[in-house]
Order: structure tokens, then sequence, then C-alpha cells
């Protein structure tokens, strides 16, 4: 009787340490922490230096699971206002590309510098903000070495964009 006590107490022991392992490995691995399913929109956004307004430009473009759209201003003077739609396919691409990038939350600010420009970078699961970043930039500097996981991210929504680079003539 006493054998088949400890039998019992092991096995719900072993079964503890089991779902601990399982949970600490869950918490440890660096694995996709973005889905398809829950990810309503990804946005990026560029705000350029302080120039005159005819060559100003102001962008964002915001994925969501169906459609991009892009908007260009300058000064808050809405220029151009474009929607494109998404595939289920290229909505995926870009969150694995977001899970591969491993993201770091980033708040990079130019130091002794005004009029730059800057790039913010927002995830939102369920309507809710989970990831946001920011890195400025002064006098064309180059993109700090700790956020450069986040070029990546946004090279892939700039290449979702049929021609974006026309919409900031």
């Amino acid at each position: 009787m006493l054998n088949a006590g400890k039998k019992i107490l092991l096995n719900s022991t072993m079964k503890i340490m089991l779902i601990l392992s399982v949970l600490a490995f869950i918490a440890c691995s660096g694995g996709n922490q973005y889905s398809v399913e829950t990810t309503s929109a990804i946005q990026y956004r560029f705000n350029d230096a302080s120039v005159a307004p005819d060559y100003q430009r102001n962008y964002e473009i915001t994925v969501t699971p169906e459609k991009i759209t892009m908007e260009v201003d300058s000064y808050g003077d809405l220029l151009s206002s474009e929607e494109f739609e998404i595939s289920s396919e290229d909505f995926a691409k870009l969150i694995a590309q977001i899970n591969e990038s491993e993201l770091q939350t980033i708040n990079a600010s130019a130091d002794m510098c005004d009029g730059g420009t800057s790039e913010e970078l927002i995830i939102e699961q369920e309507g809710k903000v989970v990831y946001s970043s920011k890195i400025e930039h002064c006098g064309g500097n180059e993109i700090p070495e700790e956020a450069k996981n986040i070029q990546k991210v946004i090279d892939a929504i700039h290449q979702l964009v049929p021609n974006y680079q026309k919409f900031l003539e």
C-alpha cells in the first residue's frame, strides 16, 4: 500500500515537472509572437524633415489582413490617399518577416538635432497596440545598429505598396 502512494506521488510530481518544463520552454523561446489570426494592423509612419512644403512628404502605410492604405501629406495637407487589396499570402509573409526579425522595442532619439526625419513601426493585435518603436534620424544618419531588424520589416511593408515611390513625388 505504501508503494502505491509513492507511485501516485511520483507520477503527479513527474506530470507537474513536465508541465513546468513546457511552460519554461514556451516562455524562453523566441518563437513567433505575432499571428495572422490576431494581428489586426501594422503601421509604418515616416515623418519628413523640416523642408519647404513643395518637398516635404510625410506618409503612413497601414496594412491589415484585407488591405493596404497609404496616405501622404505635407505639413498636414493630405496630398494622396490610396487603398490596395492584399492577399492572405502576402499578409502571412509580412507576419512571418516580423516574427523572423525578432523585433525589439526601440526609441532611438537623435540628440541635439531639430528637423530631422523619423520613422515609427506599430503593431496591433486585436485592436490593441502590442509593439511600438520610433527612430529619429539627424542629418540623414544611418538607422541605429540595434534597429536593423526593424528596417527589414519596413522594407517588406514598402514592397507591398505598388510603386510606392511614385506617391512621394
